[in-house]
């Protein structure tokens, strides 16, 4: 594992929400510091001056006792602050409808991870291959968020996105658009040397993460995050090997990673005017993981070798979004944004394949294995 890097990454995370919540006054200042009015006056009787009012609708104070103060409403409360301070912390009268939902989807790209070679040549002028050599596709899937607000300034909620079907795919013909000549001799795995016609490669990977948060609001420009989080990766990779007199081979990788966790995290609103707030969210834990590979060969006479390993170690994940909400209406708004997530110290299959030899059969796992996706979000929020 590269303790390194996931000490690196979670400090920053760390670093970035301490001086967030330093760097942001605890109150508004502007609001605090009201002047006291404390100047009596006298009015003249309502009652005296419109005859057709009754008495019974009026309530008379005295200069020097104050007047029955207003019931709370939707509308006396602008801010967290002000909303605590007034006694409208109950949430018929806050300034937030209770619940909230976001119903979107989210369009993932997952990185390349660095990868070393799975295909040696025998004659080391020749090229090497890795799983794949294009790129990962964009994939959409649900982005949906469910929360309910106790008070004015704590939340609970439900979050969940996943990127399923993550697909890259690769021939290569020997002897075609400069590949290496036909019949070149290759090793792969735990098989070989082969002369080679033919190499068709799929890789796919699987996303699923849920969380569920306390937010706490601080300032009106600060929450807290903090919660649970369930992550899971299952990765596929499959190499066909085609060689000279049309024989075939198959080598297959099956790696499954579950990820369970704490993570903390800040919100901070960056523009709060009009219709429209931007506001950054930052968060990151560490995880237990556990983690399988299973290997599978199906050899050019036909029988099918298993084998694999399984192994729990500790993984970082780290999240960053930049977010916009632009209201429609009082219960509606648009949100859309850029989404990243890291994910350090799991198993992915193009490692199990860099490292399966005809020493260990398969039998190991790599879990020195880090991932990035990015892409975009976008939702309907409602709230009532």
């Amino acid at each position: 594992m590269i303790i390194s890097l996931r000490t690196l990454g979670a400090a920053g995370v760390l670093w970035y929400m301490a001086s967030t919540a330093i760097a942001t006054p605890t109150i508004d200042t502007s609001r605090a510091n009201y002047p006291e009015w404390n100047e009596k006056s006298t009015l003249p009787s309502a009652t005296a001056s419109v005859p057709f009012m009754k008495d019974s609708a009026i309530e008379l104070a005295s200069d020097d006792e104050p007047a029955k103060a207003d019931q709370p409403s939707e509308s006396n409360c602008s801010s967290c602050q002000e909303c605590n301070s007034s006694g409208c912390c109950d949430i018929n009268y806050c300034c937030c409808p209770p619940w909230y939902v976001d119903a979107g989807v989210v369009i993932l790209h997952r990185e390349k991870s660095n990868a070393h070679e799975i295909m040696r040549p025998v004659n080391p002028i020749l090229p090497s291959f890795t799983s794949t050599e294009n790129p990962f596709g964009w994939n959409g899937d649900l982005d949906v968020t469910v929360g309910y607000r106790t008070d004015c300034c704590n939340a609970w909620e439900v979050r969940y996105f996943g990127d399923p079907g993550a697909t890259d795919r690769e021939s290569i013909a020997f002897g075609f658009n400069g590949a290496p000549a036909i019949g070149s001799q290759y090793t792969i795995a735990t098989g070989g040397p082969f002369d080679v016609l033919r190499l068709d490669a799929q890789y796919q990977t699987d996303l699923h993460s849920i969380e569920i948060n306390q937010r706490h609001t601080v300032t009106d420009n600060v929450t807290f995050i903090s919660g649970f989080r369930y992550l899971e990766l299952d990765e596929d990779l499959t190499i066909d090997v085609t060689i000279v007199g049309l024989q075939a081979a198959q080598y297959a990788w099956s790696d499954d990673n579950h990820l369970y966790g704490g993570q903390i995290g800040t919100d901070l609103m960056l523009w709060n005017r009009g219709p429209l707030r931007i506001n950054s969210v930052v968060k990151g834990g560490l995880y237990g993981v556990a983690s399988d590979n299973a290997f599978t060969n199906r050899t050019l006479v036909g029988t099918t070798i298993r084998n694999g390993g399984s192994a729990s170690d500790v993984a970082f994940v780290g999240e960053i979004d930049l977010m916009a909400t632009y209201s429609i209406c009082q219960h509606v708004a648009l949100r859309g944004g850029y989404q990243l997530l890291w994910i350090d110290g799991i198993a992915l299959a193009n490692n199990a394949a860099t490292e399966t030899s005809p020493a260990n059969g398969g039998a190991l796992i790599d879990m020195d294995g880090d991932l990035l996706y990015h892409g975009a979000t976008a939702a309907l929020e409602f709230t009532w």
